[in-house]
C-alpha cells in the first residue's frame, strides 16, 4: 500500500501520513482512531505505541 493509499483510506493528507512515518509528527488521537478503525485494532493500541516512542526518545536525552 502507498502513502497515497493510506492516506486516501483515512481521509487525510499523504504528507500527514509521510510526516508520522518519517518521526516528524505524532500520531494523535484522531489518527490514532482512523487508523485503529482501518485495521480493526484499538485507539489504545495506536496511542501506546506513540507513548511508547515518546518515551524512548525521551530517555534517549
Amino acid at each position: 500500500m502507498t502513502q497515497q493509499e493510506l492516506a486516501d483510506m483515512l481521509d487525510i493528507t499523504r504528507v500527514r501520513i509521510n510526516e508520522v512515518l518519517l518521526g516528524k509528527r505524532a500520531i494523535t488521537p484522531d489518527t490514532a482512531i482512523r487508523l485503529a478503525r482501518l485495521f480493526d485494532t484499538t485507539v489504545k493500541f495506536w496511542l501506546g505505541m506513540q507513548n511508547g516512542l515518546d518515551l524512548w526518545k525521551a530517555k534517549k536525552q
